[in-house]
């Protein structure tokens, strides 16, 4: 019975440090110029994606691709944050701001689904995307499609990934 509690510890131990190495693996140092503060933290950021990204997992009803962040970086007000692909190519000059104060994008592989609000619908998925807080209460977010109901050309899609029910 001793030994069964023993074992039982050790592997939870063993749980927990597995854990937090892969809590450090997926989530790099945050850039933070030095004159620039925020009311969030890179680690409640981090957390708000890995939330984003588990959502869109729910609605999609699968993952597209293991959470991985990329990068955090604290911007300042009105500094553009661009949207590359995997590659560093930017074919579209897609891109984000903070708008009244400063704000934090996380860039991450997960899955990102964009819905088309007329119909309720998932139009396109993605696994490599950015959101962005801001300190004034903003939010946006993009992503490149790896598969989308509408012609896209291949320079501005990044991979090939199922449509929703496949």
């Amino acid at each position: 019975m001793i030994v069964r509690h023993v074992s039982a510890a050790l592997l939870a131990g063993l749980l927990v440090a597995g854990c937090q190495q892969l809590t450090q693996f997926t989530t790099p140092n945050a850039i933070v110029p030095p004159d620039v503060h925020s009311s969030r933290t890179a680690a409640e950021v981090t957390e708000m994606m890995l939330a984003s990204i588990a959502a869109d997992e729910k609605t999609l009803g699968r993952s597209v691709a293991p959470f991985r962040i990329i990068r955090i970086q604290l911007l300042r007000a009105g500094e553009l944050y661009e949207m590359k692909h995997l590659d560093g190519t930017n074919p579209n000059g897609v891109g984000v701001s903070p708008d009244g104060g400063p704000g934090w994008v996380v860039e991450a592989v997960g899955t990102f689904i964009g819905v088309d609000p007329k119909s309720n619908q998932i139009d396109s998925i993605g696994t490599h995307g950015l959101h962005l807080w801001d300190d004034q209460g903003s939010e946006a977010s993009a992503f490149i499609p790896c598969w989308t109901r509408f012609p896209m050309g291949a320079d501005e899609m990044e991979g090939i990934c199922a449509p929703p029910g496949a």
